[in-house]
């Protein structure tokens, strides 16, 4: 079995690659570098905005791990026209990275792969994680190490933090078994903190 991991060098899909390669599949990285190294079995340049990339990603691949990349806001545009080339090429099964609460909120992109995934006629699995934990280390260190605090839109709501390596190994094991499909699943921490509403 050949999977396509997107987001190969990041934080989730480098793991998702890293346990896949583990269990003996081939694994087939989709990066902007194909000099970039890490584990997997070969490395193709893709863009979901370039369509010259699609066939050389997609010919040959049986599952996939979706990300989609931050700078994507527009799905519909920008990245549903390559997963139906791939479902034409023969990718039959699709892991997707969503979102906690995707499901419920359509203005986050993750819900228009969700929506499309569902009537694709594809075998599907959601991975909706929680906040990522290694988070507080790259993306808020700046605010942590300056302000001592992190500062979202998120009022008086919780999050439970969650480990990437976590998230990767639910993604994992619905590309390699077959008991996941047709599932969503929720990765997240035993303890939610709770957020402070700012004094306006």
């Amino acid at each position: 079995m050949t999977v396509l991991v997107t987001g190969a060098t990041g934080r989730a899909g480098w793991h998702v690659a890293r346990l896949l390669q583990e269990r003996g599949h081939q694994v087939r990285a989709a990066v902007r570098d194909v000099g970039a190294t890490g584990p997997w079995d070969a490395a193709v340049t893709f863009s979901f905005t370039d369509p010259a990339t699609w066939d050389a990603a997609f010919t040959g691949v049986d599952r996939m791990f979706l990300m989609r990349p931050p700078q994507i806001g527009n799905v519909k545009r920008d990245m549903l026209p390559a997963l139906e080339r791939a479902r034409q090429l023969g990718v039959r099964r699709m892991v997707l990275l969503s979102l906690q609460g995707a499901e419920h909120n359509p203005v986050v992109p993750h819900h228009d792969l969700e929506k499309w995934l569902r009537r694709s006629g594809l075998e599907w699995t959601f991975v909706r994680a929680a906040f990522f934990m290694q988070n507080l280390s790259t993306t808020h260190a700046a605010d942590i190490r300056e302000h001592g605090r992190i500062l979202l839109p998120a009022g008086r709501g919780r999050t439970a933090f969650v480990d990437v390596r976590d998230v990767a190994e639910v993604a994992a094991l619905a590309l390699d078994g077959d008991g996941h499909v047709g599932k969503a699943y929720t990765p997240t921490g035993s303890r939610p903190l709770t957020y402070q509403r700012l004094p306006t």
